[in-house]
């Protein structure tokens, strides 16, 4: 099976909108790691997994913390 259809499968499982966002979050947020999310997607750029994958609501508050002067 090629990670597309393996995409596929699951999104469709998941109802989602946009074809691999569901997948793509659940890939992405444990190592926050685009390359490998990219990767297991089967994409070619790393431009286009990052419409397919949603920022987890805990990087954006880390992010927000570390900001904080």
């Amino acid at each position: 099976m090629s990670p597309a259809y393996v995409v596929k499968i699951l999104s469709n499982a998941l109802g989602a909108a946009t074809p691999a966002t569901p997948f793509a979050t659940v890939v992405y947020a444990p190592t926050r790691d685009l390359f490998t999310a990219q990767t297991l997607l089967g994409l070619a750029s790393p431009v286009t997994t990052r419409r397919y994958v949603e920022l987890p609501a805990e990087a954006l508050r880390e992010a927000t913390a570390a900001a904080v002067l």
